[in-house]
């Protein structure tokens, strides 16, 4: 689920190097095809998305994978980066029965999480200016332990939010960004293959 700049050409990326990876994947875009280049832009598009429509999309995402047939795995994984995250944990909750394990980058989520028993990898920067720092990592991960899931949170030393996306040049950190990428390709094969 891709941030708040939009389906950009690096989330299309990001979903063919999974599916080279051998995983099938959807990248929903609940943009409408709207990308921003700036955070003001992104932050605009954010703000005028509707988030009912934004979930019953990203629920229908859910219900195609479950149903596609090249999918073998009794439930799938959602893997969000910032916005996308906090949408990655939403859907994970209304979706419980079908979501195996979510990895979120650079995001928290608001919420409670009682009985929320979905394994969760997380990918954080050591310096994140936007909302994304030490507590509120650690607050998320308190609400998560309360749910009993298996929880596995990573924080990448001198990097900054975005630190994951090469097209955000002054935040892209190539080594953090390798190693954050086959901790994810090892948390959702661990947890979705049968």
């Amino acid at each position: 689920m891709h941030a708040w700049w939009g389906l950009n050409d690096f989330f299309k990326a990001l979903a063919t190097r999974f599916a080279e990876a051998g995983i099938v994947t959807l990248a929903p875009d609940y943009y409408g095809g709207q990308v921003a280049k700036t955070a003001e832009t992104a932050k605009a598009l954010r703000e005028k998305t509707n988030l009912k429509n934004t979930e019953k999309l990203l629920d229908k995402a859910v219900d195609f994978l479950k149903e596609h047939p090249a999918v073998h795995a009794e439930r799938i994984g959602v893997v969000g980066f910032s916005y996308g995250a906090r949408l990655a944990l939403a859907v994970a909750r209304r979706k419980a029965r079908d979501v195996g394990a979510v990895v979120i980058y650079y995001g928290v989520a608001g919420g409670e999480f009682t009985g929320f028993k979905i394994p969760v990898q997380g990918h954080f920067a050591e310096n994140d200016e936007w909302g994304a720092g030490p507590d509120a990592v650690r607050k998320l991960r308190d609400r998560l332990v309360v749910g009993e899931g298996k929880i596995d949170f990573n924080t990448y030393p001198g990097t900054t939010h975005w630190f994951f996306e090469e097209n955000v040049t002054k935040a892209y950190n190539a080594q953090a960004a390798k190693l954050a990428f086959n901790r994810t390709l090892a948390f959702l094969r661990e947890w979705l293959q049968q």
